[in-house]
């Protein structure tokens, strides 16, 4: 069966999908991906695990309709590249005999050197890490679901596991996302983590109304989040609705 890449649509995979998911470490890092066809139905799976800063590993990618799987699994890297652009390197392996790798390899995006039958990709990142004092970053975020919270629990160990994205406003540096992980670095004790400045274009009157949400809330550093720990079903009420509110309303 041949791909149509329109008919396809690449996300992150979320709870809803983890009965799908082979790498629970993955999903629980984010760093799980599904294709779905214009039916809605998942037409295949990708897997990565983020070793540390800068390598990423493609621990297993199932496809289950498809011959050709090479725009998939070029749109899959593409979209990893997106929500973790600082990686600088990818192996690739895959013990399933659904996938011929090498043909893959010799004719995508994927396509750098082997060594006993894994395959990497040098990446020349979008964006430059840097190391940052935790109490100097502002939150954009009222809320923390305690379910991601532990979730999160079971893999973060060490400074170098927790990479965020951040803007400029003003003076300050604001978190855009990774709070959840930001939260659980503070409750182990972690000063420093790393960060890297957003390139992608972003609505700047959208964060600077979340940080002033923020400021009406008493929340200027992340320690100041530990007091905002909700259930899931708190959390989609008090930040994710109200967040929905403000850009409908504004359009």
């Amino acid at each position: 069966m041949s791909i149509d890449m329109k008919d396809i649509v690449i996300k992150r995979a979320n709870g809803e999908y983890e009965r799908y998911i082979s790498n629970i470490e993955s999903l629980d890092h984010n760093t799980s991906f599904v294709a779905i066809s214009s039916d809605k139905n998942i037409v295949a799976i990708a897997d990565f695990i983020i070793k540390d800063c800068f390598e990423a590993v493609v621990d297993f990618t199932s496809f289950f309709e498809f011959k050709d799987v090479t725009p998939l699994l070029k749109a899959f890297l593409e979209e990893f590249l997106y929500w973790n652009p600082f990686i600088k390197k990818i192996k690739l392996f895959n013990p399933s005999k659904e996938v011929d790798i090498k043909a893959i390899v010799e004719n995508s995006f994927v396509s750098s050197h082997c060594e006993e039958n894994v395959y990497t990709k040098e990446i020349e990142p979008s964006v430059e890490l840097f190391r940052i004092d935790i109490n100097s970053i502002q939150p954009s975020q009222l809320t923390v679901n305690i379910n991601k919270l532990e979730r999160l629990s079971k893999w973060i160990k060490k400074e170098a596991d927790i990479i965020i994205p951040v803007i400029k406003i003003k003076d300050n540096i604001v978190a855009i996302d990774g709070h959840t992980r930001l939260l659980r670095a503070h409750q182990l004790g972690f000063q420093y983590l790393y960060a890297y400045y957003e390139t992608e274009s972003y609505d700047e009157q959208l964060y600077n109304t979340f940080v002033s949400w923020c400021y009406d809330n008493s929340i200027y550093r992340i320690r100041d989040l530990e007091t905002k720990i909700v259930s899931e079903k708190e959390h989609e009420q008090l930040w994710v609705a109200r967040c929905q509110n403000y850009i409908r309303n504004r359009s």
